[in-house]
């Protein structure tokens, strides 16, 4: 192996070097590793699928950071004291990038796991609203 050692090391050194280098090394499967035994593999992932995730994440990232832009624009016209009024108006989000779940009951969007505790508290709020208005004079009894 061409490394250098005093001669009661070299001795030892020689035979374990023969033994490793004449044996071919077993390639490491970390699948059959991880798994517990007597379980199944799951399926790998299609690649359609993993293509279409792969695909949009740049355009998420870039729509992210401009809504990042348009926020600290907000936070630059406060400190200056300037009117937002003044601000100019910020790119929407395409739809096909907008993978947040819209609330029926005021139309807000959401993450799927914030539109989860959202959407029973704002339903409950509707119904409070609209128990709690009185039909207009006028209507349509007649």
């Amino acid at each position: 192996c061409g490394r250098n050692f005093n001669q009661q090391a070299l001795k030892r050194h020689m035979v374990i070097c023969q033994k490793v280098f004449r044996q071919k090394r077993k390639t490491f499967d970390v699948v059959q590793q991880r798994l517990a035994e007597g379980a199944a593999p799951t399926a790998a992932p299609d690649a359609a699928s993993a293509e279409g995730k792969k695909g949009n994440w740049r355009q998420k990232s870039e729509a992210f950071r401009a809504a990042m832009k348009d926020a600290r624009l907000v936070t630059k016209f406060q400190k200056e004291g300037r009117p937002l009024s003044e601000l100019p108006v910020p790119k929407a989000t395409p739809e096909q990038l907008d993978d947040r779940v819209p609330c029926p009951f005021c139309g807000r969007k959401f993450g799927e796991e914030q539109a989860k505790r959202h959407m029973p508290f704002c339903e409950q709020q509707a119904k409070k609203n609209r128990a709690s208005k009185p039909p207009k004079a006028g209507g349509a009894a007649r």
